[in-house]
């Protein structure tokens, strides 16, 4: 009897999943359209224009409460203001502790990869160092480079 239950759930879930599937399958079908349309109009103003030597965007998804260039300047506050060096996950945390908009487990993720690229590229500005590392990269310490 039990397993009428789970059969009955496990049914329901496959069948919203297909659903969803069939929508993202329209989806593509529209957005191959609008790259052909787009695709020919580029070859009526140049015929030779190498259109598969076009590279595609990625799709950037913002973190609520963010503007562009806060991620690097909150981190900076965050470790000037630390008396102590910090993970990266420590960084994350205290970050999304100042945002106004609270964040799900997607935005918390994005944000850390955010803290992660902003880390990197403040250490090869030699704003940054790393103290210490624990394990992976993202467990290693830091903290300004008072002295470069």
């Amino acid at each position: 009897m039990s397993n009428s239950f789970v059969l009955s759930g496990l049914i329901s879930k496959y069948s919203e999943l297909a659903g969803e599937l069939d929508e993202m399958r329209k989806q593509v079908r529209t957005l191959e359209g609008d790259l052909a349309h787009i695709a020919s109009t580029i070859k009526i103003f140049d015929p030779h224009y190498p259109i598969s030597q076009i590279k595609p965007k990625k799709k950037v998804k913002r973190i609520p409460g963010l503007k562009n260039g806060d991620t690097n300047k909150m981190t900076l506050e965050i470790l000037r203001d630390s008396r102590k060096p910090l993970t990266v996950s420590d960084i994350t945390a205290m970050l999304s502790d100042k945002l106004i908009v609270p964040l799900d487990t997607n935005d918390r993720e994005n944000l850390k990869k955010r803290v992660e690229g902003t880390i990197d590229r403040l250490q090869s500005q030699g704003t940054v160092k790393r103290i210490a590392s624990i394990g992976p990269k993202s467990m290693a310490l830091w903290e300004l480079d008072r002295v470069g």
